[in-house]
């Protein structure tokens, strides 16, 4: 029999009375841990010798523990690991006598406390508080125990909350008490466990706000569809108690204003930030810790000359050596220069930069090369992250981060042509190909939805590395995105069984409502899970969810997904929601969204975009009250009037609302002849339509001078490589006009110019109104927006074709008819006629629907000939009225 196996024995016929006999086992136990090297054997006894040690109410054996073992991550990631194994959910009258000591009598340990902060409270004091915790209920008694074990522990180990592992296993538990404990009842017990061991709380709520600001940071810069599993924190108010509890007991620190103020920040509070900072009572905590944060608020509510203001001062306190002591670095002016980017600041941006070069040229390092490479790429101008690498490659050579942040930059631009130019250019023998950068040129690839060059990038870099399952996952993502499934699924079977991931399969069911057959797709992927053994992620449920919501009209089938992630306790975010609310809008059972707004509320489900899009979809839907579209429109320019973050920005947000979010309330007014409100909401996300025109047509000047540039550079560049080598052998090397040709990545800095949606709006707008004077712009912008969407057609031609995806070529049907019935409105014979070859050569199909109101309008206008002979071409049956209009032709 084993030791473990007798020491289980002995604690089961234990007398739980005898408390040397608690001593001697839980020792025992230890001593077991101690003699097997750190594997996960050992790891699971000494989470059996926690649980039983707990479980006897011995509350001085756990810091023994602790002390007879090395103080490092590894011990506390056990100990998190040990709390998340923790089942508080015990249905029973009595509370559950899990509670700690904070405090041993040993001297030893009183140093351990000592070094990481911890008080030495009396004995006294803990027993008076624990007389007045006899009146709680029993789940804040299991509340406060847990948030003791945490304090315990982290004041047992210097810890670095730095590491991945450590932080993961954090949110875990952090996840778990939201499940578990109400705001109030975290609220109640910091309180109580404050008045315990103050420092140790305090310690304590510093963690807390550490892990919501990281949470809200995260989710705010999720990629959609999925968000993270963090969103549990990154939405509800206990950061705001947790300050509002420190702040009252007097043990706010710079630390926690940083995390509060920065958690605002990304919760879009940007100017609560401001008038909290500029509080007379917070000029005590402010320091270096709180600038980055003060920066970030000034720019995300565009007040730029604080921001000159937070420079000056900046620069002169390091000139004088005060205050900051010469901390400051380019650190924090590589942070503004990416917010600017993000925000739009483009005049301060290069008076910044200006100054840096002139007053400070020292703060030119390659971290602030690398910020300005992300302001500019995620305003998509491409010239000026051209500009300030090449001007990094004199000063100093580039890393492996700055040739995939420009990489990164093509990619968010989805300019795959300039990506492979600059591939070719003098850097590529300084970077080899590697499995990171394949992945970036096949996710731009995805993004176009342009499943040619992904194969032909795909073969190339085959001869040059071998893909890793990572590469493989990105591959299957392209094909997908350009609906070439069978090839995806030989893909997926050539991969490992160890290399397939939930994200593999979450891609996968994605893209299966656009397949031939969708459910036979979905039972593959289902199967695939089951055969491996995958457990399922919240970004999984979310792509399953958005499944069910386009392919059925049974709600039961979503509840059932929902039953599902409750028993693998996957928390529900707004995007399980969305789909939900987008099923309940398909079915127009609306009366069934007050269920969606309970589960918000009970479990602080935090708001997101794509949830509010759902929403103001379901409340104008067909069959909603007169009083739920009133409710949609005034939340629509609440909306706009606040300001609200796009998601998808990665470090900064932007006070943009994306136009899909407001979307439905616009066709709502539109439809309804309320076109005075239409316009206003219009405006209000629109750029001024001569500004946006002069941009575009700036597009192909500008990116050809970069081309040309680029060509000059690898023109000096000594003896290709072997790599440059095959990607010219490889047919990639006429990719190099794609942006002459759509002009795609030049208005990237103008607030939804390259939305095509915005313009099908405005189109929309004008032939319901009437007011048509600025159809014309209107479709200029409109066909240079969805060229964006165009992929290379015929690469060996001379001058290369590029056409819609065929995934594209149908979508805009509805687009072509408004336009034809304005043609037919104001009699333009010569545009009708070159209709089809206009639309041909952008790579849009017409529809049924639309040769039918194409024929008709020739009928009207005289064009006999023309109406004839598209009718005779086309492959579509003809209206009746539209034979009898042919048959009066002569």
């Amino acid at each position: 029999m084993s030791r473990k196996k007798q020491l289980y024995d002995f604690y089961s016929a234990v007398d739980k009375s005898d408390l040397l006999k608690h001593k001697k086992l839980a020792l025992g136990l230890l001593d077991v841990v101690k003699q097997v090297p750190p594997n996960e054997q050992s790891l699971n006894d000494l989470k059996f010798a926690l649980l039983v040690i707990h479980s006897l109410g011995n509350q001085n054996l756990l810091y023994e523990i602790f002390n007879q073992i090395s103080y490092n991550r590894t011990d506390f990631d056990i100990l998190l690991q040990y709390l998340i194994s923790l089942d508080f959910k015990v249905e029973n009258s009595e509370p559950v006598s899990l509670s700690l000591d904070d405090v041993n009598s040993s001297g030893e340990n009183k140093k351990v406390l000592a070094a990481n902060g911890a008080l030495d409270n009396t004995k006294n004091e803990i027993d008076e508080t624990e007389a007045d915790l006899e009146g709680n209920t029993i789940m804040q008694e299991k509340c406060l125990t847990y948030l003791r074990i945490i304090g315990a522990g982290c004041a047992y180990t210097n810890i670095n909350f730095n590491n991945i592992g450590t932080q993961k296993l954090l949110y875990k538990v952090f996840e778990q008490i939201s499940l578990l404990f109400t705001t109030r009842d975290l609220e109640l017990s910091l309180e109580k466990y404050m008045r315990i061991n103050s420092v140790a709380a305090s310690s304590l709520c510093t963690i807390f706000l550490r892990v919501c600001t990281e949470a809200a940071i995260s989710s705010s810069s999720a990629p959609t569809p999925t968000e993270t599993s963090y969103n549990f924190l990154s939405g509800n108010n206990l950061p705001s108690a947790i300050w509002k509890l420190k702040y009252q007991l007097k043990v706010v620190n710079e630390i926690d204003l940083k995390y509060y103020m920065t958690f605002l920040i990304y919760q879009r509070q940007s100017q609560q930030v401001l008038e909290l900072y500029d509080q007379k009572e917070m000029k005590r905590l402010h320091g270096v810790e709180t600038i980055q944060p003060l920066l970030l608020a000034s720019a995300a509510c565009g007040d730029y000359s604080r921001l000159q203001e937070i420079f000056e001062e900046i620069d002169s306190s390091e000139r004088m050596n005060k205050k900051y002591s010469n901390k400051l670095g380019s650190q924090w002016y590589g942070t503004i220069l990416q917010a600017l980017g993000y925000l739009g600041g483009q005049d301060v941006l290069a008076e910044v930069l200006h100054f840096i070069k002139k007053e400070r040229p020292e703060l030119l390092t390659r971290g602030l090369y690398h910020a300005l490479i992300i302001g500019y790429g995620v305003r998509g101008e491409l010239n000026k992250v051209l500009e300030h690498f090449y001007e990094q490659v004199k000063l100093m050579k580039p890393d492996e981060r700055t040739f995939t942040l420009v990489l990164k930059s093509y990619r968010d631009a989805k300019d795959l042509g300039g990506a492979l130019e600059f591939l070719q250019s003098e850097m590529l023998p300084l970077f080899p190909m590697t499995n990171k950068i394949l992945a970036i040129l096949l996710t731009l690839c995805g993004r176009r939805s342009d499943t040619k060059q992904a194969e032909v990038i795909w073969k190339w870099a085959n001869k040059l590395i071998e893909p890793d399952g990572r590469s493989k996952s990105h591959y299957i993502y392209a094909l997908v995105r350009g609906n070439e499934f069978q090839k995806a699924l030989i893909v997926l079977n050539s991969m490992n069984d160890e290399d397939i991931s939930i994200n593999v399969l979450t891609v996968l069911l994605q893209a299966a409502s656009r397949s031939s057959n969708p459910t036979e797709w979905l039972n593959k992927i289902v199967k695939i899970k089951s055969d491996l053994e995958i457990p399922g992620d919240d970004g999984y449920y979310a792509a399953y969810l958005s499944f069910l919501s386009e392919q059925t009209n049974d709600i039961s089938l979503l509840d059932e997904v929902f039953k599902e992630m409750e028993a693998n306790k996957i928390a529900v975010n707004a995007s399980h929601l969305a789909s939900y609310t987008q099923a309940l809008a398909n079915t127009k059972k609306i009366n069934r969204y007050k269920r969606v707004t309970k589960k918000m509320n009970d479990e602080h489900i935090p708001q997101r975009l794509s949830l509010i899009s759902k929403q103001l979809r379901l409340l104008t839907a067909p069959g909603s009250s007169n009083k739920d579209r009133i409710l949609a429109k005034n939340a629509a320019f609440d909306l706009l009037k606040s300001g609200f973050f796009d998601p998808q920005s990665i470090y900064v947000p932007r006070n943009i609302i994306p136009l899909r979010v407001i979307k439905p309330v616009i066709i709502y007014l539109i439809d309804s002849f309320d076109f005075t409100s239409a316009r206003e909401l219009l405006s209000m996300v629109t750029p001024d339509i001569n500004k946006a025109i002069a941009h575009q047509r700036k597009a192909n000047s500008k990116n050809s001078k970069n081309a040309k540039n680029i060509e000059q550079r690898k023109s000096k560049s000594s003896v290709p490589s072997e790599d440059t080598k095959n990607l010219k052998n490889s047919g990639l090397d006429n990719l190099g006009g794609m942006n002459k040709s759509n002009g795609n990545s030049s208005v990237q800095n103008i607030q939804n110019c390259n939305d095509y949606n915005l313009w099908s709006l405005w189109m929309r707008y004008s032939l319901k109104s009437g007011d048509t004077h600025n159809m014309p712009q209107y479709w200029f912008l409109f066909k240079t927006a969805i060229r964006s969407h165009a992929v290379l057609h015929q690469p060996d031609a001379d001058t290369p074709v590029y056409k819609l995806n065929r995934r594209f070529r149908y979508q805009f049907h509805s687009d072509v008819d408004k336009w034809i019935r304005y043609l037919h409105m104001v009699h333009d014979k010569t545009k009708l006629k070159g209709l089809t070859q206009e639309l041909f050569d952008i790579g849009i199909e017409l529809t049924g629907n639309n040769y039918n109101r194409l024929i008709y309008s020739f009928l009207s206008e005289g064009l006999l000939n023309e109406a004839t002979a598209l009718a005779k071409k086309r492959l579509y049956p003809l209206k009746p009225f539209v034979y009898t209009l042919l048959s009066y032709k002569d």
